[in-house]
């Protein structure tokens, strides 16, 4: 399939005559939407891993991080919180 597709991408980017374009566009989509249509399939089953992130951050750091960034933003804005 991919193959199918590399093939279709060099002939139409050496394709002279306008005419040919059409027809080889119509195929290279078709065969695109095919492809990704398999890629959807095999990726219903794939084992999907949960993004778990790991905060440097500490925990009771956090409060006053917001509010430090909540005064900056009044301060430029010319008013209080």
């Amino acid at each position: 399939m991919e193959d199918k597709i590399r093939t279709l991408c060099v002939r139409l980017l050496a394709e002279q005559d306008e005419a040919k374009l059409a027809p080889l566009i119509v195929e290279l989509r078709d065969q695109l939407h095919r492809h990704i249509e398999r890629l959807r399939a095999k990726l219903v089953d794939y084992p999907v891993t949960i993004e778990r992130r790991n905060y440097s951050l500490a925990q009771s750091e956090l409060p006053a991080l917001i509010d430090r960034a909540l005064s900056e933003k009044a301060e430029a804005e010319g008013s209080e919180i």
